[in-house]
């Protein structure tokens, strides 16, 4: 799923029922966490909770650390 995919997504689209979840891999529940916190980042960029330079060094931590590079 591309960004402008998931960001087409209602919030009800976004969240997955428990089922759901059980299904998945281990890296696909990466990938979703990873998806999930990416997003709130751009809600806190969105709401100016954070600045510019802190949205983008925290999600470059936030893809390294959870080995996420050219994930979208």
């Amino acid at each position: 799923m591309t960004q402008e995919e998931w960001e087409a997504l209602s919030p009800e689209q976004k969240h997955m029922t428990q089922k759901e979840w059980e299904v998945l891999s281990p890296e696909q529940k990466r990938k979703e966490l990873y998806l999930r916190q990416k997003e709130m980042l751009g809600q806190f960029l969105e709401r100016n909770a954070i600045s510019r330079e802190q949205y983008s060094k925290s999600l470059a931590d936030l893809t390294a650390k959870m080995g996420m590079k050219g994930v979208a």
